[in-house]
């Protein structure tokens, strides 16, 4: 399903709507910083009726956001959420009540009985629900106002669900991309449109050779390093008509021939264009888009990222230097189309709370209604369908202008529908870290794609299994 297109009138609706969102956080913050941890009792809203003793609930809500930044549009969303609902007070902790390993003192509370009503997670839900630690939702969402099942993007919903149930709600979803240094590419005499952006493996290898300069045993300027940023290897393997894991078979699927050859394709660009030497090329710096690494640099115009990055306040034409554009990721030789993933956060409830009601209702405004506050600050792509067309990132606006910010609000969210099957795991991170470990190892040379890949199927798929089996 594609988001309805934008209208120019409706990115200056934004702008309005932006700016108000930031004048409130500053009052929110000025000469009073707020505790990490603090109880959140909201204003009646005018002309609501005063609440009886009895008809009150109180909710307690984590979040992984620590910073007081976080904590801040977070508690304006809440006081929003408590002018709708006066009867219902949340008290509201940030990063976790002590710091610590936010997940495991999740789940340390959740055994013990004491879990907060609703928490924001950095991790799949799917794993905690394989532990039987988040509440079920599908009947809360099948009569919902706006959280009902096909009111978010399906294959990032999917990320909440285990064996059929429905264990959370995505937050957000930021999808990834190709960025590039279109003044670089007009200095080369290049295309610099998003259209002419190169659409297969072998386009982008192609383009890539064009910026590789070696003086001696130096490089003096790279192409593109595919194999950089690891974590955007779901999209890679997609593009290559690939995936990592398979949820509805509860399997993985490492070893998959597409995996293999795409990790032949990249060994054949290191030898080709980076003379066979990984650890060289990593110790020029990161290939990624931050601020720090080789693109930002220009050391190369050639780069990938996630959405967030375009909305960094170092990415302001002035501040980097350069102008920049963002495309899709090219198609494999066994693909059929270009493929992206995302980096989402969600909202669950854990098993056993008090106030079901109430804590899906609190969950369901963060995840849908209340999440235009955070989006016009936090260029995090919206999981929800019905988000509004009128509200754009602040800063991404600052950083490129009104009109592009528009177009490339539009580019991340139609690219979800692209999106391939990612955080669907219940032992996610193990599975991710034998993927990486297996990459790391061809890229060394160490083992072939086979050889790596193999071996990094039957260590997760085991694990897998032996995860299931205790459930």
């Amino acid at each position: 399903m594609t988001q309805e297109r934008l209208s120019r009138r409706a990115l200056l609706k934004g702008m309005g709507g932006g700016m108000a969102v930031l004048a409130l956080a500053a009052c929110a913050s000025a000469g009073q910083p707020a505790p990490v941890s603090e109880s959140a009792e909201a204003t009646p809203a005018e002309g609501a009726p005063p609440v009886a003793p009895a008809e009150r609930v109180d909710l307690v809500m984590w979040t992984a956001w620590g910073g007081q930044d976080d904590v801040d549009r977070v508690r304006i969303i809440l006081d929003e959420f408590q002018e709708l609902h006066p009867g219902i007070m949340v008290e509201l902790t940030g990063g976790g009540p002590g710091g610590g390993d936010y997940n495991e003192l999740l789940l340390t509370r959740i055994a013990a009985g004491n879990a907060p009503d609703v928490a924001s997670l950095f991790t799949p839900p799917v794993g905690f629900a394989a532990r039987g630690s988040l509440d079920v939702i599908d009947e809360l969402m099948a009569t919902a106002e706006y959280a009902r099942p096909d009111k978010f993007w399906q294959p990032v919903l999917d990320t909440c669900k285990f064996r059929g149930k429905t264990y959370g709600l995505p937050f957000s979803a930021a999808s990834y991309g190709m960025f590039y240094n279109v003044d670089w590419f007009e200095e080369a005499g290049l295309p610099t449109d998003r259209e002419s952006f190169p659409q297969t493996f072998d386009e982008l290898r192609a383009l890539s050779a064009q910026f590789v300069a070696w003086e001696g045993d130096e490089l003096k300027t790279g192409g593109f390093v595919p194999w950089s940023e690891l974590w955007t290897s779901p999209a890679w393997s997609g593009c290559n008509g690939a995936q990592w894991f398979d949820s509805r078979n509860e399997q993985y699927t490492i070893n998959d021939p597409g995996n293999i050859a795409l990790l032949q394709y990249w060994v054949g660009w290191l030898d080709e264009q980076y003379r066979g030497d990984v650890e060289y090329i990593a110790s020029l710096g990161a290939w990624h888009t931050g601020q720090d690494g080789n693109w930002f640099q220009k050391v190369t115009p050639l780069s990938q990222g996630g959405a967030w990055n375009t909305s960094y306040s170092y990415m302001k034409y002035e501040t980097a230097g350069f102008r920049w554009d963002v495309a899709k990721f090219p198609v494999g030789p066994d693909g059929e189309k270009s493929r992206t993933a995302f980096w989402p956060n969600w909202f669950a409830m854990p098993i056993g709370g008090p106030h079901r009601t109430e804590s899906f209702l609190l969950m369901e405004y963060m995840c849908t209604v209340g999440m235009p506050t955070w989006y016009a600050e936090v260029f995090d792509t919206p999981a929800w369908l019905d988000f509004p067309d009128d509200v754009i990132t602040q800063n991404l606006i600052d950083n490129v202008g009104a009109d592009k910010a528009l177009e490339m609000h539009n580019f991340f969210i139609d690219y979800l529908e692209d999106a391939v099957e990612v955080w669907t795991s219940p032992i996610e991170d193990f599975g991710t870290d034998q993927i990486n470990r297996a990459i790391d190892q061809v890229m060394h040379k160490v083992k072939t794609p086979q050889e790596a890949l193999d071996e990094a199927q039957q260590i997760a798929q085991t694990r897998l299994e032996e995860t299931l089996r205790s459930l």
